[in-house]
């Protein structure tokens, strides 16, 4: 690359500029208007959410299939209804708008992490209670007494 003098350089023709329109919609500059982005935080949050709902809805099926047999568990044996999927699709839209709007709200990660302790605890607690009570667990509330239930009061019931 070769020095031109201060003349001389004044006189160059400079690199053509993208016009302002092309620069206010550009994400590199601060000006103009911007698709916003949702902060790091906020991703994790969603995506440790998500990774909760996967593991306990799969995790459910399993042992659902382990002690009632595969052909006995449906979506709709475990509790997963029109109401349900529409109640999750709420609260990722809650968590998204909160993101967006109150950007600084998601920053507290103290927050999210006894959140996420207080999801595995629960789970653990599940999970025992599901295995202690193997066959005579279900997903449906029953109310009247059938002879092949029987009342479990060892373990985490106890």
């Amino acid at each position: 690359m070769r020095h031109l003098s201060p003349s001389l350089a004044a006189a160059a023709p400079r690199e053509a500029s993208p016009p302002r329109a092309a620069r206010a919609l550009s994400p590199i500059t601060g000006a103009g208007p911007q698709i916003p982005s949702v902060a790091m935080a906020a991703r994790s949050q969603a995506w440790q959410f998500a990774a909760a709902l996967v593991f306990f809805h799969g995790s459910e099926y399993v042992l659902a299939a382990a002690f009632h047999g595969r052909r006995n568990v449906t979506a709709t044996s475990l509790l997963i209804s029109k109401q349900y999927v529409l109640a999750m699709s709420f609260a990722m839209l809650e968590h998204l708008t909160e993101a967006l709007l109150f950007p600084e709200l998601k920053e507290y990660w103290f927050v999210s992490h006894v959140g996420i302790l207080m999801v595995i605890i629960g789970e653990v607690i599940r999970k025992l209670a599901v295995v202690t009570a193997g066959r005579s667990f279900t997903h449906v509330i029953r109310i009247h007494y059938e002879d092949q239930h029987k009342l479990i009061t060892n373990g985490v019931y106890r």
